[in-house]
């Protein structure tokens, strides 16, 4: 075995695994994987086990047994009195026995804590599911444990950027109780006076911990936990050959695009923010798609997936058929500007797609999302096939709805409003496949309906939002007839996604935006494809301050979620060699450096975002940085998919 040898520790250093066990006392104090077994530092140097807590037997904590370690080639072996643990590593498991000749075992035998700010742990188990009445699980006396849930084992860990962990028992029935844990240490004022943005209970958390505790069903005097180390998690894609070093960081960080919130056991952001009637509910549905149907993993993920969807139409639907994270479980009160109004379109875009695997879905509730369809067609005002946002598009002025009221659309530090070209790309896309699912179940009225308003977007959208001056697409229009346009990115390239701009247009305006690029210094395209390519007026369309300015977070900032829909265009228009390159590109950065932070360690030091030149500059590990993952098989590989019209 492959031991090193360190004065107070017993340490294994393996391909995928590394460990470190205590000699005073046995108690496993380092855990460190790689997955793709590429990366020896990642592995040796992040520890994916809280320092100072690590993992523990708690029957050796008894009074008056001090245990003994010790190692051979093969195994550690610590003894406290009449119990025994034996730990045995191999290439890509550990196993972990646990013996008694006294007192059978009964409750907890292996403790352990997760360091969150390593890598934010998600978890894929069957549950129970809470439902609509049900008071979040309490057992602990904690005031800092966030949540507590419930796992059958097997269970699948996944750590962000190192990989993921199967965990199993044998000879005796075993389940995991976790406490979701507040570091004690960062809780008060921790984000200075004002709070800024609400974010600290996320500050929190992302010092804190993740306490799984493997309990007893009945008690029994031997039992095994096998922890092993699963090859990296990804679909495998048509045409597409994953043994070139090229496709690595697709590997490394496909699951990074799934994250679970403990207390909804709903899939949102992070493991802090729900996923209830979320705003970004169709980035996960289109990952799901492209999975594989019969893989253990898919199906835990796509449970989640389809019970935070069921119960966003259940319990977040308004009377008026708006779908709303902010009105989850709520009166709607004061119209459409409460929460993030793309929620709507998000959560009908998901149906779509999960009517593509489970066509119950849409039976069950295709009347709910005709209602949503009716809510955005009704936002158009002038009948013009082109939805309006109820704000003017004119920075925060009386003339919103709410005075100081902000945009809630996903691109929420800007200004825009009224005409907005990406609320709009996204209500295309919900409204089209709608009408097609629709028809297909025989809701012959609700689909003409539909086709009928799609008939006057398709005639009127690039004379919209087409900008002369530029040559690419405006972000939106203000309700004064002024052109907001800063070159953004997601302007262009999601019009095409959506098949609202030809193919020769396309090209055009897509050579145009490669040519700003270069210019403003985004041609590296090391960490992804900015929103804007030229800055965003700070006194007019954006909040500026420490995240508004250029080029920080969306105001010329970095993310993932951006690049996606620009290389599916770019290869749709036939510049696929371009595209190439940007992916390739990014998936070396996503690969080589660790492309997460946690939960806000600092609110502008998250890495979800970047400068061009590498600094972060916020949010709190957002799983949409890793949608642009997607584009190998939507756009590079070419592959069919529900969410790009070809």
């Amino acid at each position: 075995m492959n031991y090193v040898n360190k004065p107070n520790y017993h340490c294994y250093n393996g391909t995928y695994i590394g460990f470190a066990v205590r000699k005073d006392d046995g108690k496993i104090a380092y855990l460190g994987i790689d997955a793709g077994g590429r990366d020896e530092f990642r592995k040796n140097t992040y520890n994916l086990l809280k320092p100072g807590f690590g993992a523990w037997v708690p029957s050796f904590a008894k009074k008056g047994v001090q245990p003994t370690v010790e190692a051979t080639e093969s195994q550690i072996t610590t003894v406290a009195g009449v119990e025994k643990l034996i730990v045995t590593p191999k290439e890509k498991t550990i196993s972990i026995d646990l013996s008694t000749t006294g007192n059978a075992f009964r409750g907890s035998i292996l403790e352990c804590c997760l360091a969150i700010e390593v890598a934010p742990p998600s978890i894929w188990a069957k549950t129970n599911f809470p439902k609509a009445d049900e008071k979040p699980l309490r057992t602990s006396k904690n005031p800092l444990v966030h949540a507590e849930r419930n796992y059958q084992l097997p269970m699948y860990i996944h750590f962000p950027d190192y990989g993921t962990v199967k965990i199993e028992a044998e000879g005796a029935p075993v389940y995991c109780h976790e406490e979701l844990t507040r570091s004690a240490e960062m809780n008060g004022l921790c984000l200075g006076l004002l709070n800024h943005g609400g974010h600290v209970p996320e500050r929190q958390l992302h010092s804190g911990y993740s306490k799984l505790s493997f309990k007893l069903r009945k008690a029994t005097d031997k039992v095994t936990l096998k922890l092993t180390v699963l090859e990296e998690q990804y679909p495998k894609i048509n045409g597409i050959d994953f043994s070139d070093s090229a496709w690595n960081g697709f590997k490394r960080c496909w699951l990074n695009n799934f994250t679970i919130n403990r207390q909804t056991c709903s899939m949102g952001d992070n493991i802090y923010l729900h996923g209830m009637s979320h705003l970004v509910m169709h980035n996960r549905a289109d990952t799901l798609y492209v999975m594989d149907p019969k893989d253990e993993i898919t199906k835990l993920i796509r449970s989640v997936f389809e019970y935070t969807l069921d119960t966003s139409w259940e319990r977040g639907q308004a009377e008026d058929g708006e779908v709303n994270m902010a009105y989850f479980d709520k009166c709607k009160k004061e119209g459409p500007c409460a929460g993030f109004i793309d929620s709507t379109p998000a959560a009908i875009i998901s149906s779509c797609v999960i009517a593509k695997w489970k066509p119950s879905h849409a039976k069950k509730n295709i009347d709910k999302m005709l209602h949503a369809c009716d809510f955005l067609m009704g936002l158009d005002c002038d009948g013009d096939g082109i939805v309006e946002l109820p704000f003017s598009g004119n920075s925060m002025d009386a003339e919103y709805p709410h005075k100081g009221a902000r945009p809630r659309i996903w691109w929420d530090n800007f200004g825009c409003g009224h005409k907005d070209i990406f609320f709009n790309c996204l209500s295309h896309r919900a409204l089209r496949g709608t009408e097609k699912l629709a028809r297909k179940l025989g809701r012959v009225e609700g689909a003409d309906k539909i086709a009928a308003f799609l008939e006057k977007t398709h005639k009127n959208f690039f004379n919209t939002f087409y900008n002369p001056e530029t040559g690419v697409m405006a972000g939106w229009i203000s309700a004064d007839g002024n052109v907001h346009d800063y070159m953004f990115t997601y302007a262009t390239a999601n019009s095409i996604d959506e098949g609202l701009v030809d193919k020769e247009q396309g090209r055009k305006m897509m050579e145009i935006l490669l040519a700003k690029l270069d210019e403003q210094g985004f041609g590296s395209y090391r960490y992804g494809v900015p929103g804007p390519v030229i800055p965003v007026d700070t006194q007019k369309d954006t909040f500026g301050g420490f995240m508004g300015d250029w080029p920080l977070y969306e105001n010329g900032g970095l993310c993932g979620m951006t690049a996606y829909h620009f290389i599916n265009a770019l290869c749709y228009v036939g510049l696929k060699d371009k595209a190439e390159f940007i992916l390739k590109t990014m998936l070396n950065t996503f690969d080589k450096g660790l492309t997460h932070s946690g939960l806000m360690p600092g609110y502008t030091h998250s890495i979800d975002w970047r400068t061009k030149d590498g600094v972060a500059c916020g949010y709190n590990y957002l799983a949409d940085n890793y949608l642009f993952l997607l584009s190998l098989s939507t756009g590079i590989a070419g592959n069919k998919h529900p969410g790009v019209v070809r």
